[in-house]
């Protein structure tokens, strides 16, 4: 739409482009715009909401257009000028969202509202030359008169300490940071985030830099493969895994010509328990997903790897999960044992230590010194936990559980041997809040030396644990049904426990 066309409603007269009212007859040129589809994709909403905030000047904020996109029907931008809605329409188009706009006859005296989304509106005035026509000539004299001399009053009362410039204050102050709000830090990683995808899967990854990306190794598979990366701005572009680490299930993949927004690397050996945090996933969507949590727990060792625990709900792995600053202090991962109903985050700083060291940066001396004590923790851990698997395997011991056949309870055994095991009746207890629901038995015959490419994913990571140290090449299991009679019909997330078998070694949440 040309200037040109920006006309009167009344007078037919040509108007600026963000003209309140009509400058010839003083009618009313502002406008509603609304929304009337409901369920929008919240893919659509984001973009539309970042396209419109990006527009700056007088287009509502970010947040508040999101709060209003997801309400509708409603109007989402009220009382605008119809250059502001020409762009606002056109954005909106861009991302398939119809919208239509509706005259005001006159202005209403608004003011912000809590979502921020409406601003000071004042009715339309005619023109300083109307007033100053209507004055008496004894006012026409006075009035400039005093304006001038309040003008020279404030000149001399005001000193030059007393200016202070409008400028929005640092998030740095005295050297103390200040936290930011949860839709900052959800802002801020939603900035940062991509979808990865891979001939095999889909994914979340985040941005450390404009063209790098962290993910998890599952989904982009080996080196130098090829992958989609879609980023939040809708373009698609290709990528190349450059360095990949199967055993943290991490991996850094480049990203040519991304220009993305890259989140700041934090430190996971300051964590405490308590702490806020914000975990980001796919939950196996095309949207992302932020949940807030605390830190239940700063170190929870699992086959030798430190983990924190938290208690955010998330979906797949690879996404990031933020501090209270918008810093990236671990990722979201599936790496854990069958046994474990854990939601777990492997601490940011596996990516300067790892088999494979994805990042070549080291930390700083401090957290260098805080970081090799957790190490050197979960390498002793570790160490105690191999003895124990090498003296249970000895007899059979569960592997996995789940609960997904009709004829039961699918379990797997595993025991560690030079020659296949012979049959083993096996008796169990199933428990759930440490209160015990049943009792159930069953023969386990048929046994096979297992390879660490079978099962699934947990049994799979629990088998190459035991490779990386010397153990699997003689680890035979046997999988059986277990008849579930007499017990409740659901069984998931309770614990199955073999009778007399040891504390730890001998139970497995069901799956």
């Amino acid at each position: 739409m040309a200037t040109s066309d920006f006309r009167c409603v009344k007078c037919g007269r040509q108007t600026p482009r963000f003209a309140v009212a009509c400058p010839h007859c003083n009618t009313c040129l502002l406008v509603d715009i609304i929304v009337d589809s409901p369920d929008l994709n919240s893919r659509s909403i984001y973009l539309a909401a970042k396209g419109i905030d990006e527009l700056g000047g007088e287009a509502p904020p970010f947040e508040s257009i999101m709060k209003r996109l997801r309400a509708t029907p409603t109007p989402i931008v009220e009382q605008c000028t119809r250059g502001l809605a020409q762009s606002v329409v056109s954005v909106l188009s861009a991302h398939k969202i119809p919208s239509r706009l509706v005259p005001l006859r006159r202005a209403k005296q608004r003011t912000v509202t809590r979502d921020g989304l409406l601003r000071l509106v004042r009715p339309p005035i005619r023109s300083l030359k109307y007033f100053y026509n209507d004055l008496s000539p004894s006012a026409r004299v006075v009035i400039p008169t005093l304006l001038v001399i309040a003008g020279l009053v404030l000149v001399v009362l005001r000193s030059p300490q007393d200016t202070v410039a409008d400028v929005r204050l640092p998030r740095h102050v005295d050297g103390h940071r200040t936290a930011l709000s949860s839709r900052e830090v959800i802002f801020a990683a939603m900035q940062s985030s991509a979808t990865i995808r891979s001939p095999t899967a889909e994914g979340i990854g985040f941005f450390i830099g404009k063209e790098q990306l962290i993910t998890s190794a599952q989904f982009v598979g080996r080196l130098k493969s090829e992958v989609e990366v879609l980023l939040t701005d809708g373009r698609l572009l290709s990528a190349t895994v450059v360095r990949s680490d199967p055993w943290l299930d991490c991996a850094l993949v480049e990203v040519p010509g991304a220009e993305a927004s890259a989140l700041e690397l934090g430190d996971a050996t300051g964590l405490e328990r308590g702490e806020t945090i914000m975990a980001v996933s796919n939950a196996q969507t095309a949207d992302f997903t932020a949940s807030l949590g605390i830190v239940s727990h700063t170190s929870r060792i699992e086959l030798g790897i430190s983990y924190f625990e938290i208690d955010a709900g998330f979906g797949g792995s690879g996404g990031p999960v933020l501090d209270s600053f918008a810093r990236v202090v671990g990722i979201v991962t599936s790496a854990r044992t069958g046994s474990s109903s854990l939601r777990l985050a492997l601490p940011i700083n596996y990516l300067y230590s790892g088999d494979e060291n994805l990042l070549r940066r080291e930390p700083d001396s401090t957290v260098g010194g805080r970081w090799h004590e957790i190490l050197a923790r979960a390498a002793k851990e570790e160490k105690q936990q191999l003895e124990g698997v090498r003296l249970s395997l000895q007899r059979p011991t569960l592997v996995s559980a789940a609960g997904k056949s009709p004829d039961g309870i699918m379990a797997v055994v595993g025991q560690f041997a030079v020659n296949p095991p012979s049959r083993e009746q096996l008796a169990f207890d199933i428990e759930r809040d440490g209160a015990r629901l049943c009792s159930v038995s069953s023969a386990f015959t048929d046994w096979k030396v297992r390879s660490r490419t079978s099962g699934d994913y947990s049994d799979r990571r629990m088998l190459k644990w035991l490779d990386r140290h010397g153990i699997a090449a003689r680890f035979y299991t046997a999988t059986n049904h277990v008849p579930s009679y007499g017990c409740p019909e659901n069984l998931r997330e309770a614990t199955l426990i073999v009778k007399s078998g040891d504390s730890r070694a001998d139970r497995v949440i069901i799956q």
